[in-house]
């Protein structure tokens, strides 16, 4: 319902109602750490079939939910990891509407869990990000404090 964005010691709030949308989409993507999370309703599968994600063979699932924009997930054949996402958001600094695609080149483990370690992000066919994951901290519970609005 609310947004806030904190940079450079500047807190600004977000309410523009097509900006909000756009990141309860983005951050429900995000979020999901398996197709396991979108397999009750109100999410509706589709097979994308067989594709070739950076090389490798992987298998796509198209998630719809009503209302709001498809996500896509590749998965790798050997591994069964997601490889790659896309979607549909808005950019941020344009406030145009753009394909988003997230790669996950590497992945580490931590407390037995299989952790992203290299991500690309390409917006509209540019890269956007190249991140190396170096550290991951897992907890039980996280500290209300860290989402406080400063």
């Amino acid at each position: 319902e609310k947004l806030w964005v904190a940079v450079m010691g500047q807190t600004k709030e977000i309410d523009d109602e097509k900006v909000l949308k756009a990141a309860r989409e983005e951050m429900q993507a995000e979020s999901a750490g398996s197709l396991a999370d979108f397999l009750k309703a109100p999410y509706q599968l589709s097979a994308i079939g067989d594709v070739k994600v950076k090389g490798k063979d992987a298998i796509g699932i198209r998630v719809s939910k009503k209302d709001q924009k498809d996500i896509s997930m590749f998965f790798d054949k050997k591994t069964y990891l997601v490889v790659k996402t896309e979607m549909r958001t808005l950019d941020a600094m344009t406030g145009q509407e753009v394909t988003q695609e997230k790669f996950i080149l590497g992945y580490q483990e931590k407390n037995g869990m299989k952790i992203a370690k290299h991500v690309e992000i390409v917006k509209d066919g540019k890269l956007f990000m190249d991140l190396e994951i170096t550290d991951v901290q897992v907890f039980d519970k996280h500290n209300d404090a860290i989402f406080a609005k400063p």
